[in-house]
């Protein structure tokens, strides 16, 4: 593209970004790339002479990040057919997809790695230049034609870096425009430059244009440099070593310059060319890829999550087997409840540890948006898919092979256990409410995970969230007597609900339950006094209100709505680094 001072030219060719640390390389990169953008960006960016947009940015090039962040159990292959699938247009050809992937591999040297696990903490896998070079194929799949890359080779050997150069070396060959940012570039990867911008310290323009002619640059202005001296590795120096004033006589000296003079000649020409080209209706380089069908994402991201629970089941297997062990000791703890007071204050304990255990069990949701948040953002940002596509995938794998079936089995196994209500409406409306219940506390937890800033915070306050709910849910506070202050409080708190909703279940309606004093051991049962109520008398003793079922079922759909609101909005609109 075109671009004044920075300008890398068209027609393919490599641009490189140099500079100090700190000295804005990558911020720049990520502007040109329309990666960043608002308060404090200002100007504007040309390609092929045609001012354009941060979208219009993204969707005419790719842009690989300095590390590597990639879905450690897929293959080499499952992760560029995935791009493929998502990427390339609507309708394409699946064969010909394939046949772009296997062209990739082979241009990529990936071909002997294409089956083979990308590897993550847990799974062993490629090597750092294989990793690098997956994540340069990923943004090859539409043939962009202009490539960024953050810092291409730092963190790789010699080897693997010179491989990279000599792989993007034959992309700009091709036609393809590299723009990349390199912190200490050896002799023979800056010979394969075609342009470079030398930054100083504090982001100033050192010197941008031509390889070739830098070195008789810096020589017309007094800083001359032996042929056996990389050039680039002496104006860095003496941009890290100069005192400040005299790296303002560097940044003035090419300000004044015929290089800067011939690029201002250069984005003339090229934006006039761009502004025949607009009106004409013709703008080779912005072509557009609308992103895919919603459809398509869901059963691309769906595809992905199920593969990622086939080759990591350790945490269905854990919420599965605690689920069952639970449920089969809390079914023999309350085994057989009967109706007097102990009968009455066991299934008044038992509802409650069933809502906490549930609610306790839903903070597992917390990392489900921090373990691949990274991998989200990146993805999202290339058009990959959307957040609507992201979240409802989310949501599915998480709710039902982690919240509904595992909470569906709790419930069968522990409702015949205690001998609570009999009758299949009953048993029903009790599954019902838990695993409403659960995919509430779940949903909550979500909601903190997304706004939680590192997982720390977030296991934090997701305990604060659950605790703070048990603490309002009416087994540890009665709520006719809670302070006004904190009142309100209560109606905030899922616990409460589906405690309520419960013991509703259970008493509302009932009879011949029985209030009974202590006695001591030996006293037959006859002789016992005792107090025969309604199974609505003992709901109104305990400070609930009979027939709240239907109003706390409801209070529950609304609470899941908002939190799952509020995990989406956070998602789709909070910027983060």
């Amino acid at each position: 593209g075109g671009g004044g001072g920075g300008g890398c030219g068209g027609g393919g060719g490599m641009c490189a970004i140099l500079g100090p640390s700190g000295a804005g390389k990558t911020t720049l990169l990520d502007i040109l790339a329309g990666r960043r953008w608002g308060a404090g960006v200002l100007g504007n960016i040309r390609l092929s002479g045609r001012r354009v947009s941060p979208a219009e940015v993204r969707g005419a090039s790719g842009y690989v990040h300095q590390d590597d962040v990639l879905p450690g159990t897929s293959t080499v292959w499952e992760f560029l057919a995935f791009h493929a699938a998502l990427r390339l247009p609507e309708g394409h050809d699946p064969a010909a997809a394939g046949a772009r992937v296997r062209l990739i591999l082979r241009q990529l040297s990936l071909a002997k790695v294409a089956f083979s696990f990308i590897g993550d903490a847990y799974k062993r896998g490629l090597s750092g230049g294989e990793r690098r070079r997956v994540s340069i194929a990923a943004e090859l799949i539409t043939a962009p034609q202009l490539l960024f890359l953050d810092e291409a080779t730092t963190g790789l050997d010699s080897t693997n870096a010179a491989a990279v150069v000599d792989i993007l070396a034959a992309l700009a060959g091709g036609g393809t425009t590299v723009v990349l940012s390199v912190h200490q570039p050896r002799p023979d990867v800056l010979a394969m430059m075609r342009r470079a911008l030398i930054l100083s310290s504090h982001g100033r323009v050192v010197y941008s244009g031509p390889m070739d002619t830098a070195r008789a640059h810096f020589e017309a202005l007094g800083y001359h440099t032996p042929p056996e001296v990389n050039i680039a590795d002496r104006v860095l120096d003496l941009v890290i070593r100069s005192p400040s004033t005299e790296v303002q006589k560097l940044v003035d000296g090419f300000s004044r310059s015929a290089v800067a003079r011939a690029d201002a000649e250069v984005l003339a020409r090229v934006t006039l060319d761009g502004a025949m080209q607009t009106a004409e209706g013709h703008v080779p380089f912005l072509e557009g890829r609308p992103r895919a069908s919603l459809q398509r994402q869901l059963a691309a991201l769906s595809g992905r999550a199920a593969k990622n629970a086939r080759r990591h089941p350790a945490l269905i297997a854990v919420n599965w087997g605690a689920t069952a062990v639970v449920a089969a000791g809390l079914g023999a703890v309350y085994a057989g409840l009967q109706r007097d007071s102990g009968g009455i204050q066991n299934r008044l304990g038992a509802c409650a540890f069933m809502v906490l255990y549930l609610g306790v069990l839903g903070l597992s949701s917390l990392p489900i948006w921090r373990a691949e948040r990274l991998l989200f953002i990146r993805e999202r940002a290339s058009g990959v898919y959307g957040t609507a596509a992201y979240f409802i995938t989310g949501v599915a794998w998480d709710f039902l092979p982690m919240r509904v079936l595992p909470t569906a089995m709790f419930a069968l196994v522990t409702y015949p256990m205690m001998g609570l209500r009999p009758g299949l409406w009953y048993a029903g409306r009790f599954l019902g409410v838990l695993v409403l219940t659960n995919l509430t506390g779940t949903a909550m937890s979500m909601a903190v995970g997304a706004a939680a800033p590192t997982t720390a915070v977030a296991n934090t306050g997701g305990s604060l969230a659950v605790l703070t709910a048990a603490l309002f849910g009416g087994f540890l506070l009665s709520r006719a007597q809670m302070p006004a202050l904190t009142r309100w409080l209560s109606t905030l708190s899922f616990v409460r609900y589906g405690y309520e909703a419960l013991l509703d279940n259970e008493l509302h309606g009932m009879e011949d339950f029985f209030f009974t004093p202590y006695s001591q051991k030996g006293i037959p049962k006859e002789k016992i006094p005792s107090v025969r109520v309604s199974g609505d008398i003992v709901l109104g003793t305990f400070g609930f209100v009979p027939g709240s079922l239907p109003g706390d079922v409801a209070c529950l759909w609304l609470l899941l709505a908002a939190f799952l609101a509020a995990t989406f909005c956070l998602l789709k609109f909070r910027r983060l680094p």
